[in-house]
């Protein structure tokens, strides 16, 4: 699962996987406690997490990947609050992994979903990577793929044949031989 696969859907606490959609919703799984449920597109929003940003001082905004880096990254020197955790806590750290935020558009109620999310996606394994990380694995697996379908799936060599030269000595006309097919096996007829 990938970070860009999960969701967040109005109305419903925590995240959720998309596993399947219908004209008028669509199936998702929890990521909490695994339940798959049904969610009527009449009566919630979905957006995915690569669609959220957190708002910042001077009309800007930071991707919730670029926050959740920041916060994997400074886990060794700042503890990550508890989702449970006061307003007060959790208004601390996030000025120290992100001090520009812009107090007045990031509500409480935000920054206790950012912590809870973030707990998540730890707990699951699906924490965004860097984009160089990101890239880099995407290569080595590119790779991996290449070279597998390659040995899988040489292609047979078609073999060149002269045809003949014209009557001045020029070029040689060359066409390629198509591989032969083997017969097909008789069948015996029964009387």
């Amino acid at each position: 699962m990938k970070f860009s696969e999960i969701i967040s859907i109005s109305g419903k606490s925590g995240l959720f996987r998309l596993l399947n959609s219908r004209p008028d919703g669509i199936i998702v799984q929890s990521l909490e406690d695994g339940k798959s449920t049904f969610v009527s597109s009449r009566v919630h929003n979905v957006i995915t997490l690569d669609n959220i940003a957190i708002f910042r001082e001077h009309e800007e905004t930071t991707p919730l990947r670029d926050v959740f880096i920041s916060m994997k990254d400074k886990q060794s020197d700042v503890q990550v609050p508890e989702s449970g955790s006061d307003e007060k806590t959790i208004r601390a750290y996030l000025e120290q992994i992100l001090p520009d935020y812009d107090k007045q558009r990031v509500h409480a109620s935000d920054m206790k979903k950012l912590v809870k999310w973030f707990h998540i996606l730890k707990a699951k394994d699906i924490l965004p990577q860097p984009e160089e990380e990101l890239k880099a694995n995407e290569e080595a697996m590119r790779d991996q793929e290449n070279e597998s379908t390659e040995v899988a799936t040489k292609p047979k060599k078609a073999k060149a044949k002269a045809i003949g030269t014209d009557d001045e000595g020029g070029t040689t006309a060359v066409a390629e031989e198509k591989p032969k097919r083997k017969p097909a096996a008789k069948k015996k007829k029964e009387d």
